[in-house]
């Protein structure tokens, strides 16, 4: 088994040949199979929905990524959640109803770019709202409570 100095060495050799031929593909429209067919950017809210696609528009426009690439900017659907499933599963129903059933066939990257953060603290003000009316506690320790969470 190599040591992980040797493993360290190896993937950064990997890292640098995919950084290569991603700068290779800038600027250039991509074959089959060369690049993603879709490229899927989660956002949090409409706000950051529209700073995404304005940062796409730019790059594009530099021709600082791949071209001919369908690159979608989709905003999770409201409400409280930690992770990425639902918004996983609202990019595929996203992707159905652009592509059809054309969706299955393409190489899709979805990059969950969320607003981690608000989303776990929306989620921790609704359990800590739990907790307040559940232990009664007092309002010195609820505000600590938020403090840590925020």
């Amino acid at each position: 088994m190599p040591a992980q100095a040797e493993l360290d060495v190896l993937l950064q050799k990997a890292t640098r040949r995919r950084l290569a031929k991603f700068d290779e593909l800038r600027g250039k429209v991509t074959q089959t199979g060369e690049f993603w067919d879709v490229v899927v950017i989660t956002a949090a809210d409409k706000k950051q929905e529209l700073a995404y696609q304005q940062q796409l528009s730019e790059k594009l426009k530099r021709k600082e990524l791949p071209l001919g690439v369908h690159y979608h900017v989709f905003v999770d659907p409201p409400g409280p959640k930690i992770g990425n499933g639902g918004s996983t599963l609202h990019v595929l129903q996203c992707l159905e109803e652009i592509y059809g059933d054309k969706w299955t066939s393409l190489i899709i990257i979805i990059i969950h770019s969320d607003e981690w953060k608000k989303k776990v603290s929306e989620s921790y003000a609704i359990i800590l709202e739990r907790l307040e009316d559940d232990l009664q506690i007092k309002e010195k320790e609820f505000t600590e409570l938020k403090h840590v969470f925020r």
